[in-house]
């Protein structure tokens, strides 16, 4: 019964390793065709002038028996129709090579080149058997086949096995000798070997190397995307998704150094919501985070794109109006003024109102801490819209 069992789950862990292992390639495939498209391209554009080569060779000699004269053409026609096929190869992968992913047609030319490489390999050998008694031309194409391009192993083992049977009975057309015939077969066995494990060496290690670069890109992406996520909660408040103080005082840093090196007018408005600790107090801190939120959120609709809105703290806010005028400035509070007291806020089943003061400043770039100098002007301008009445917007002018 035990011995069942372990057969059982023996059986059930080589099957999900060859569920595994199919899923593995079939993940990379698009990534193998499409480096296989490129290297059949700088194959074929070699492997022209070889097959010039030999053209030229073997068609300059036509002394020799009748023997040599079949082998002489069978070798210029094999290479003629090599030089053709891999000029049209080079011709149709130059365009495929452009694509940034792999098509049936691509996977076709892939296959096609393997299957080609393996028959003129086997057509080669046996117009060699006429005269000489090697299988190089057979060793060659299995090894190029192994060794450049990347097989997916189950079709190497296939193509392979296809190339031998070929190898195994064509040979014996032009090869009589016996003893020749059974080594060479033997040789050929030993080259379809030697092309099997090259295929399945460098499938693996390709597989290895796309797999590895994947999880580093990844990698990459998860860093980027959690700088990002760290550098936005940096720079922002997570309750408004506004510029927190930080962020402003960098952006309001630059506008005053800008200001100094191109003088422009420029202003800040501060403002603070009225009564807000009543808000609070009477229906609970989430109505108060609603409430910022939503002013927040009219405060950023209803400026430029180019101004700055920050939450400053608490239920105070900071905006930073660029190549803007103390007047205009003032317009702009008197705007958002007007259209935080128009709001409606839907609380408890209550509808209240809310209000807030404005302080407005212009910016100048020359006297010393105007950061500093410029949020104490705002804030004085505050503290006198709130000392006459609230709901009002103030001016501050410059303090010395």
């Amino acid at each position: 019964m035990k011995t069942a069992e372990l057969t059982a789950k023996t059986a059930r862990e080589m099957k999900d390793r060859l569920f595994r292992a199919l899923s593995v390639n079939n993940s990379v495939m698009d990534d193998i065709i499409l480096i296989n498209i490129r290297r059949i391209f700088y194959v074929a554009i070699m492997a022209i002038p070889v097959h010039l080569a030999h053209i030229v060779i073997f068609s300059m000699n036509a002394s020799g028996d009748e023997n040599e004269i079949k082998w002489r053409t069978g070798i210029i026609f094999s290479h003629t129709a090599l030089l053709f096929l891999m000029g049209m190869l080079g011709c149709l992968c130059s365009f495929l090579r452009k694509k940034e992913s792999a098509d049936l047609y691509m996977r076709l030319v892939q296959n096609f080149t393997v299957v080609m490489i393996l028959t003129f390999g086997v057509i080669v050998v046996a117009v060699d058997q006429l005269v000489t008694v090697n299988i190089t031309p057979f060793l060659v194409a299995c090894t190029i086949v192994g060794a450049i391009l990347l097989v997916r192993p189950l079709f190497a083992v296939l193509a392979y096995s296809g190339a031998f049977a070929a190898f195994y009975f064509t040979i014996g057309l032009t090869q009589t000798d016996e003893a020749v015939l059974l080594s060479n077969k033997l040789n050929g066995l030993t080259a379809i070997g030697i092309g099997i494990c090259l295929s399945i060496v460098l499938w693996t290690t390709n597989v290895s190397n796309i797999l590895q670069k994947r999880f580093i890109a990844d990698q990459q992406e998860e860093l980027t995307r959690k700088n990002r996520e760290l550098e936005y909660l940096v720079f922002h408040d997570p309750m408004t998704h506004l510029y927190n103080r930080r962020r402003f005082e960098e952006l309001l840093r630059n506008e005053i150094a800008i200001i100094r090196r191109y003088p422009h007018d420029s202003c800040i408005i501060i403002l603070d919501i009225d009564n807000f600790k009543r808000v609070n107090d009477n229906y609970g801190h989430p109505a108060g985070d609603m409430v910022i939120r939503q002013i927040a959120a009219v405060l950023k609709e209803n400026v430029r794109e180019t101004d700055v809105v920050s939450r400053w703290g608490g239920e105070e806010f900071l905006i930073l109006l660029p190549n803007t005028s103390l007047a205009d400035g003032r317009l702009t509070a008197e705007k958002l003024k007007k259209i935080i007291g128009n709001m409606e806020f839907s609380i408890k089943e209550k509808t209240v109102y809310i209000t807030a003061s404005f302080g407005v400043t212009g910016l100048r770039g020359d006297r010393k801490d105007s950061l500093e100098m410029a949020y104490k002007d705002a804030d004085n301008a505050l503290y006198l819209a709130k000392e006459r009445g609230k709901n009002r917007v103030e001016i501050a002018y410059y303090i010395q």
